[in-house]
């Protein structure tokens, strides 16, 4: 059986701040197998991204805290007890991560080659010479054109799609077997998510690289993964295909965020008010027992609030946390 190259398990993320103990990540379990992309969907401030930056381990330490008994394996071994040098030996080699805004990840004072040859200088011992032709030769492959051109340039230089490319060639350098995309189209016009998007796959195409791709975008999630996973207040929600997720989902939040996408051609007889998930997302510090969308539910029961709520199989490989499942 092929082993996963990614495999979380019970991961809580916390961050002790003056206020209090910040709950950002609540027993968040996946799997990215080999050529995979999972999504990993929600509302903002729902953990998809300190998650993600706790697997590269990213995040500052103080004030972030990984707690005892979660659990990251990469490529089988167990990582969470690594010290940070050890742990650079992943980054890069192993896994690389696509930030959210390519204008304030690339260094305005340097050009764009300087900062390609780093991750291969340090990671893979190549020379400059070896690291630029690698360096030319990804730029090439994302499509940006006269790319020897565009290595001696500035960031402010380059549009915004285009340094998006810069970002996902950067990552490439190091031929990872994972990527993490963290919202890759955020502030990009339609236009460029597609063919951003469709960079992506070409990329999995060609070198079989497994994608996390993160998003709040429904309509970009649905297209790209093979696996959804949908977060709340650092917990997992729902998790299926994208089958199971848009066409029958089982968790009231998910049916919430399918609401909440504008459709193309709407009923005459229904709103043409755009849905809107009532309340707001709960305090991280003061989750209580229960389903955190208990306060936001519509369809909202007295067992909703008591004690943890299990993982029901709808069926093979479709899962909710949902206490209406279990009564039912």
């Amino acid at each position: 059986m092929t082993e996963p190259i990614l495999e979380v398990e019970n991961l809580h993320v916390e961050f002790h701040t003056h206020e209090g103990v910040v709950k950002a990540v609540n027993g968040l379990s996946y799997k990215v197998m080999p050529g995979q992309t999972l999504g990993i969907v929600g509302e903002s401030g729902s953990g998809k991204s300190v998650s993600s930056m706790a697997v590269m381990d990213l995040l500052p330490k103080p004030p972030a805290i990984i707690k005892p008994g979660s659990s990251i394996k990469i490529m089988g071994k167990e990582v969470t007890g690594l010290s940070p040098q050890e742990l650079r030996h992943y980054r890069g080699n192993v896994m690389s991560m696509i930030f959210q805004d390519p204008m304030t990840c690339l260094n305005p004072y340097r050009r764009i080659d300087k900062q390609m040859i780093e991750a291969q200088v340090y990671h893979q011992g190549s020379t400059k010479t070896e690291a630029l032709k690698k360096a030319q030769e990804m730029l090439e492959y994302v499509h940006i054109p006269d790319a020897l051109t565009r290595l001696k340039a500035y960031p402010h230089e380059l549009s915004g799609g285009m340094r998006q490319r810069v970002m996902i060639a950067m990552a490439l350098t190091c031929d990872p077997k994972l990527i993490f995309a963290d919202e890759p189209t955020t502030a990009l016009d339609v236009t460029v998510q597609a063919q951003i998007m469709k960079l992506f796959k070409e990329i999995q195409e060609k070198f079989k690289t497994a994608i996390v791709l993160i998003s709040h975008d429904l309509g970009v999630i649905s297209t790209q993964c093979d696996e959804i996973v949908v977060m709340y207040a650092g917990q997992v929600m729902e998790r299926g295909t994208p089958e199971d997720i848009f066409e029958n989902p089982k968790h009231p939040y998910t049916m919430a965020l399918k609401r909440s996408i504008p459709e193309l051609y709407p009923d005459e007889n229904e709103s043409k008010t755009l849905y809107t998930i009532p309340g707001l997302p709960p305090n991280l510090m003061k989750l209580g027992d229960g389903c955190p969308f208990a306060p936001r539910c519509e369809n909202v029961i007295d067992s909703c609030t008591e004690g943890i709520i299990p993982n029901i199989n709808v069926k093979e490989n479709h899962e909710a946390r949902c206490s209406l499942l279990k009564d039912n």
